[in-house]
């Protein structure tokens, strides 16, 4: 007797022959266990496996050895039925008398798995609230970045390239990291041609979800939602990563896109970044209204809370010195597409 099983169900032990060489052939009595199939005898080469009105042929001179016979009775390849009932991957465990049947093919080894992303909800220029699930079914590329840091300097290139992205069909966001008004923003977003959708990431949620400790970051969503790549620092290989992107969003498989996979395995926003966010909300209110020293002790607490982070406590001694991270007035122009 054989301990039987597949990912769901664990049946009961059933009559099987195991061959030296690990093959498992099935009795009729264990067919109609696992599979609830009966057998039909045809002629003296011919067993038929059936089950309602499905009937499929094995043959005993089969060149894959899928029938035996003992005892005068036909036995049938455990693996062979198990293809017939939408099984794709059969296993047979010897030390522990085990046999399963699998739905799912063999994992491969070293292949990235994606990371579900959290459902963001976060205002855009227009303040129109903006989420990933309005996008699924879409490739989507984002872009972490803020007005006080040198990222800046990276928007010009990253709007042309997202101009290419949408002609294959993908959505591109830029997500700024602070809590200044977008009349911080606008001197570096209104060069750009075309002008892609910034979310006024307040509350800084990329930045504590992914524990981000430099920008720009940039990180591709999948059309089920799911992070498979990044958040990485593009800069440093912007000509390679926009064609990885670009290969990606047409369809390749072999692009470090779809090899490196995610930089983080979970994304689980604890309670400290849930406060330390709707702190650094109330701080951009603050702000906004004109209440600045109250706003900057508010995101000092919210950064005292959260420990360290170099984007933070940037964007706090931007609040404090601001002629230190914005010393032009206007961003350099945008290069000419070529």
């Amino acid at each position: 007797m054989v301990r039987a099983r597949d990912e769901a169900t664990t049946f009961p032990a059933v009559e099987a022959l195991v061959l030296e060489n690990g093959s498992v052939y099935l009795s009729e009595k264990a067919l109609g266990v696992i599979f609830g199939a009966h057998l039909k005898s045809e002629g003296e080469n011919l067993v038929i496996l059936c089950k309602d009105i499905m009937c499929l042929p094995f043959y005993k001179d089969d060149p894959h050895h899928t029938v035996v016979e003992r005892k005068g009775k036909p036995l049938l390849l455990a693996s062979k039925v198990g293809e017939a009932f939408g099984y794709v991957r059969f296993a047979y465990d010897r030390s522990a008398n085990e046999m399963t049947f699998f739905k799912t093919p063999e994992p491969k080894e070293n292949v990235p798995q994606p990371v579900a992303m959290p459902d963001f909800a976060i205002p855009n220029m227009a303040k129109e609230t903006v989420s990933l699930s309005q996008y699924k079914g879409k490739k989507v590329i984002i872009l972490v970045w803020a007005p006080w840091d040198k990222s800046r300097e990276s928007l010009a290139r990253w709007s042309i390239a997202a101009s290419e992205f949408a002609e294959k069909g993908a959505v591109f966001f830029l997500a700024a990291q602070t809590i200044e008004g977008r009349e911080r923003l606008e001197p570096y977003l209104t060069p750009l041609k075309p002008r892609p959708v910034c979310l006024m990431d307040s509350g800084f949620l990329f930045t504590l979800a992914f524990n981000l400790t430099e920008l720009p970051a940039l990180l591709a969503v999948d059309e089920m939602g799911n992070l498979i790549w990044g958040p990485v620092n593009p800069e440093p290989k912007f000509d390679e990563i926009s064609a990885a992107l670009s290969g990606w969003l047409g369809g390749k498989t072999d692009t470090v896109i779809t090899t490196a996979g995610p930089s983080v395995k979970t994304i689980e926003p604890t309670s400290s970044r849930i406060e330390t966010s709707q702190r650094m909300e109330l701080s951009q209110a603050l702000w906004i209204s004109g209440k600045k020293s109250e706003a900057i002790e508010q995101f000092s607490q919210a950064l005292q809370k959260i420990g360290d982070s170099a984007i933070l406590e940037n964007q706090l001694r931007a609040l404090k010195e601001p002629e230190k991270f914005y010393p032009t007035p206007t961003p350099a122009p945008v290069p000419a597409k070529q």
